[in-house]
């Protein structure tokens, strides 16, 4: 590792991948043979491919990751950098395959990468860089999709969330100062706590982050993609409106599929605009339901059923469900009710944020007709999005009657919301009673179904093992 490697590494964080290509040139000149730099070419692509897919990408960095493999194999082996850096490479192409859909290459890669992490441990127990896998392998293994879950059987692998956290901690608090690897080690934390659902804890942590990290394009993006997932959505959109979608020679997509789902949550139709520019460079179609749901769901905002149609049917016909957001949209689209477009537009609001403006939603909602009866769709996410009101502007016990009468209403009901509900007051009842929150889980996980959306086990099931262990 040389002050090169760092900088480089700060350029990638920046999404400056022709500055992190001069760097690394520049090192290869003075030291032709550190083949670390061979690992950061693979990652500075590998960053590159997740933001901005495509057939055509795939391709090249499958290529490119087979030649380098190649060239690192027996390079150096008594470096701990040898089996770290291939063991990261594995693991990127592991995900990409599974992507792509070769789900049994992917994992293999991924079981690979997962051996050479810990032989690495034990070979270089005070190397402090081979923690990094050690924490996001304890933190993926807690969090596999649904359609991978035999994997861990499988493989005989095992991870704890709480345990990948407290490593990735250190890790983060070992690199601080040290010029792109703290940068690198404070996305490491960021994606953890996102892939662990819980951006509740990835907020504290950015909230510790001095400005000379937040200035950094990637880092800023997830402290905007963050806010928005806490419903703080002027925040969101302050933060995310003031990066710049064209990133020297590289255009950076993913701006226009969060300003979209912001602006979505403003009720603003111009979200319309940003989800068609992120689809027309979405060439692979990991997020085309979810997109084409939302654009429906723009169309629904505005009573125009037919367009809400044509974009439900698009978002059915194209796209794949490796994504959760993907696999959402599917769960959408497949409900036996087109939405009500006073309930549509409340839930948009409060996961905005927007409680006063959700609140007249709600309130049209109760004076249109027709009336529906308490256990019908509508009155059941009526209650359940007037609890979530209630609870985030300091009533809890109005949210908790309202959840109450979700659950009683709707348990018998193939509908979603009163596991919701229990979920919700599981939450709710978190730091007040322990044992009643961990039966409102339990709750949530028997009445969940499959069609409906998987937070609710998975953060449920969390919550549950969480609780029992306090």
């Amino acid at each position: 590792m040389t002050d090169n490697c760092e900088y480089a590494w700060e350029a990638i964080i920046d999404l400056k991948f022709a500055d992190a290509d001069s760097i690394i040139e520049v090192e290869l000149v003075s030291n032709p043979n550190n083949y670390y730099c061979t690992y950061l070419r693979q990652t500075s692509e590998a960053f590159q491919f997740m933001i901005n897919m495509s057939d055509d990408a795939y391709d090249n960095i499958s290529d490119n990751y087979e030649e380098r493999m190649n060239y690192l194999e027996g390079n150096d082996i008594e470096s701990p950098y040898y089996l770290s850096c291939q063991a990261e490479m594995q693991l990127q192409m592991g995900m990409f395959n599974i992507i792509y859909g070769d789900r049994l290459s992917g994992l293999k890669k991924a079981f690979n990468a997962y051996n050479k992490t810990y032989k690495n441990i034990e070979k270089y127990p005070n190397f402090n860089q081979g923690y990094k896998l050690d924490g996001i392998f304890n933190v993926a293994i807690s969090n596999m999709p649904p359609f991978v879950n035999w994997a861990i059987t499988f493989f005989g692998v095992s991870g704890s969330y709480v345990e990948g956290y407290r490593i990735l901690e250190k890790y983060f608090k070992n690199c601080e100062g040290t010029t792109g690897i703290d940068a690198e080690a404070a996305l490491y934390n960021i994606l953890a706590f996102k892939l662990n659902k819980d951006p509740k804890s990835a907020y504290e942590f950015i909230n510790t982050l001095d400005s000379n990290y937040l200035n950094l394009t990637l880092l800023k993006y997830f402290q905007g993609n963050v806010a928005y997932r806490l419903e703080k959505n002027e925040e969101a959109y302050d933060i995310i409106s003031s990066i710049p979608v064209q990133q020297d020679d590289f255009y950076f997509n993913s701006y226009n599929y969060m300003m979209g789902k912001i602006l979505l949550r403003k009720l603003d139709t111009n979200c319309r605009n940003y989800f068609s520019v992120y689809l027309n460079n979405q060439k692979e179609l990991q997020y085309h339901k979810e997109i084409n749901y939302l654009i429906a769901l723009s169309y629904l905002m505005e009573d125009n059923l037919e367009n809400f149609e044509r974009y439900k049917q698009i978002s059915e016909d194209k796209g794949n469900e490796i994504s959760e957001r993907d696999r959402e949209a599917v769960c959408d689209y497949d409900r036996d009710f087109i939405p009500n477009i006073y309930i549509a537009r409340a839930k948009l609001l409060i996961l905005g944020g927007y409680y006063d403006n959700a609140e007249k939603e709600l309130r049209s909602f109760k004076y249109s007709l027709p009336k529906y009866s308490s256990n019908s769709p509508f009155e059941l996410e009526y209650n359940l999005l007037k609890g979530r009101i209630e609870a985030n502007t300091g009533n809890p016990l109005q949210a908790q009657e309202l959840y109450g009468r979700v659950i009683e209403d709707g348990g018998e009901e193939n509908y979603q919301f009163a596991s919701e509900a229990a979920m919700l007051l599981g939450l709710l009842l978190e730091t007040k009673n322990a044992q009643l929150s961990i039966d409102y889980f339990k709750l949530a996980r028997k009445l969940y179904k499959s069609g409906y959306y998987e937070y609710i086990d998975e953060i449920s099931k969390k919550k549950i093992e969480e609780l029992k262990s306090a």
